[in-house]
């Protein structure tokens, strides 16, 4: 989920794994898709923080530029 504050996924029925990051802890914000994903319109959102590894993937995500933009302006107002 994009948020006002941050982003956050949720993985798992059973167990949950909760993963938020503010946005004002980003870094970075790619982009990944393979060539069969972009005809299908889905991708991955790969979010980093400080640190040297991605911290956050959000995976199968329908519209991945849309949202990757979405993130890219909110960082931007942070400025």
């Amino acid at each position: 989920m994009i948020g006002p504050k941050g982003v956050e996924v949720n993985i798992g029925i059973f167990y949950r794994d909760m993963t938020r990051i503010e946005y004002r802890h980003i870094r970075g914000v790619n982009l990944r898709q393979s060539l069969f994903n972009r005809f299908m319109s889905i991708g991955q959102i790969l979010v980093s923080t400080s640190g040297m590894d991605t911290e956050l993937i959000i995976s199968d995500i329908n519209r991945p530029v849309y949202f990757t933009e979405i993130i890219k302006n909110r960082l931007k107002g942070l400025s």
